[in-house]
């Protein structure tokens, strides 16, 4: 009976990409009893070659355990033949055991993916044993052949055969071999031969070193060491756009911004200039041009490695996506699309089609600080996140994830505990919690739902605090309004009772004197109307408290934020906590 749902449900899927199977009964392996490596030296024309790479790489037996639950994605023969010739190697054994292990955890990740969570598209949940992400593309020009014959591997690798079931997971047949992602985002800048003067600029100022490193290793409190990733994309400016403004080389780009000569000091033109061309993070060029409030916002800022600069990415009355477009005409950029999102070791190159120079007169817009946005936490939530767990992602679950950033020495995040101590909150001390997407904590208002889905909880004791860097701030003056969470297990902080003096918050901007402290009471505030039973009519949901009515910003740069627990009850209850969601910025003419 089983196998009979699974048919149907292989069926039915494929009615929605075709009206016409092109694979028919050849495509699906309902269930195999046995575990992969031993189904696929069932099919020794289509995989013997495949097999021998895994028994060299010592992966065979793994592959094989009856308990594991694993999915592999295996190329053929005909696809391991190419390979080799392009690799210039007659047999496995050329390619070295250190590259060849590579090469298998590339093709396998340690989780079951099935067809219906595989044709959804775009990046696979789980990463790959090698840590790396691989991503279900569609080509276009296969579409007439049916949706399922258009999927691809990170775009390079046709998928033949999809979701063959065996006992220990699913197999994936490929007409083509994945390349690992061995480079980093430096070495495959350097190697593509499109941005010879970039590149050279990158080198000279020394960030190639940063861009070269894939991860650090910290020491967790228990002693254990964790790999963390380090992420980057650069905004590739091509020969071909410095060649059109007279630039044929980096002598002349050093030249025509007066750069001098010590290149790697952090204040020198050449030094900033490529700098501001290197985001902290993993981004698409999907993901820049996604904005924080699509329904509100139409731009958004983007902080770069060059001190107190920043880019703005906004989408104009044209449709299209611009760099700095109210900079002047000369300032502005688009994305060179037919050249973008070229996947790394350690991040992404975005290719441009203009200059991209530092950019000094932005005007304010409307910005939205999401206070668990940083790329750190995102580094350290796909390495070391609680079950189930991906950053800015919602999850469909009866429990809600949460993983503890307090001792992970996370640099976005400074902290100091009470003097009076703090209780192990039963919510975390220092944690980004993913929210549920199947509960109503909009019940209060149907318009709210949390920025990115996530939020960032603080539990760290009376009188203690957590300070973090905004994003790099555009002069002007402003409205300031925070955005926090109320739960219906925090109401007897709602009053004056349980030691608590209803959740007071000090919150300080500690370069912008002008500004001073406030304090707020985030739970009292809430309306204390009741029904007839005695329960609070305001419940669990977002709420808003105004910090500053207007605020100037008086420079171009980051700003640290400080927020201080001034209620007793956080060094006495295990559920006090404040759950924070954004900063909102508004601009005041």
């Amino acid at each position: 009976m089983k196998n009979l749902i699974r048919i149907c449900i292989l069926i039915i899927v494929a009615a929605v990409y075709s009206c016409d199977d092109p694979y028919k009964d050849e495509t699906f392996a309902v269930y195999n009893m046995q575990p992969i490596s031993s189904y696929l030296s069932t099919r020794p024309d289509d995989f013997s070659e495949w097999i021998k790479v895994m028994k060299y790489a010592d992966m065979y037996n793994a592959v094989n355990q009856a308990t594991a639950k694993l999915t592999l994605f295996a190329p053929t023969n005909q696809a391991m033949e190419a390979f080799y010739q392009e690799k210039k190697v007659s047999s496995v054994e050329e390619l070295g055991k250190v590259y060849v292990r590579q090469l298998v955890q590339y093709h396998l990740v340690n989780d079951t993916i099935t067809l219906e969570e595989f044709s959804k598209g775009g990046e696979l949940e789980d990463k790959t044993l090698s840590n790396d992400i691989l991503e279900v593309t569609f080509n276009a020009d296969d579409a007439s052949e049916g949706g399922f014959n258009s999927m691809y591997m990170n775009g390079e690798a046709h998928v033949k055969e999809l979701a063959i079931h065996t006992s220990n997971g699913f197999v994936y047949v490929l007409d083509d071999v994945m390349r690992p992602m061995v480079e980093s985002v430096y070495q495959k800048f350097f190697e593509n031969n499109k941005n010879n003067i970039l590149a050279e600029a990158l080198k000279r100022t020394g960030w190639h070193d940063t861009l070269n490193i894939i991860a650090d290793t910290i020491t967790m409190p228990d002693g254990t060491k964790q790999e963390v990733r380090r992420n980057y994309t650069i905004l590739g400016v091509p020969d071909d756009v410095f060649q059109r403004e007279g630039i044929s080389s980096c002598d002349d780009l050093v030249k025509k911004l007066g750069a001098g000569e010590d290149y790697e000091n952090k204040n020198n033109a050449l030094n900033r200039y490529a700098a501001y061309h290197i985001l902290n993070g993993r981004y698409k060029v999907d993901n820049l041009k996604k904005f924080d409030v699509d329904t509100v916002a139409t731009c958004k800022i983007w902080g770069t490695a060059c001190e107190n600069a920043a880019i703005k990415i906004s989408k104009e009355a044209d449709g299209n996506y611009y760099l700095n477009y109210d900079g002047g005409s000369e300032m502005k950029a688009v994305f060179r699309e037919s050249d973008c999102d070229y996947q790394t070791k350690n991040g992404y190159i975005q290719q441009l089609e203009g200059l991209l120079p530092v950019c000094k007169d932005l005007k304010p817009f409307i910005l939205y600080w999401d206070l668990a946005d940083y790329p750190e936490v995102a580094n350290y939530i796909g390495s070391n996140g609680a079950d189930g767990q991906i950053f800015q992602q919602e999850i469909d679950a009866k429990t809600e994830p949460s993983t503890e950033l307090k001792d992970a020495k996370l640099s976005c995040y400074e902290y100091k505990v009470g003097s009076q101590g703090m209780p192990e909150s039963n919510f975390g001390n220092l944690a980004y919690r993913t929210l549920r997407s199947n509960s109503n904590y909009d019940n209060q208002d149907k318009t709210r739902r949390f920025l990115h889905g996530d939020l960032l909880t603080v539990s760290l004791g009376y009188k203690g605090w957590v300070e973090m860097k905004s994003p790099v701030m555009i002069p002007g003056k402003y409205k300031v309004t925070l955005r926090y969470f109320y739960a219906n297990s925090m109401k007897n902080f709602r009053s004056y009772g349980s030691g608590s003096n209803g959740g007071q918050i000090d919150v300080e901007f500690t370069e912008m004197e002008k500004a001073g402290s406030v304090s707020r009471l985030l739970y009292s505030s809430l309306p204390d109307d009741k029904d007839a039973n005695g329960n609070y009519l305001v419940t669990m949901g977002l709420f808003d408290t105004v910090l500053y009515d207007v605020v100037e910003i008086p420079d171009m740069k980051e700003y640290t934020m400080r927020i201080t627990l001034n209620d007793p009850a956080a060094s006495i209850s295990k559920d006090f906590r404040i759950q924070v969601d954004y900063i909102l910025f508004e601009p005041i003419n």
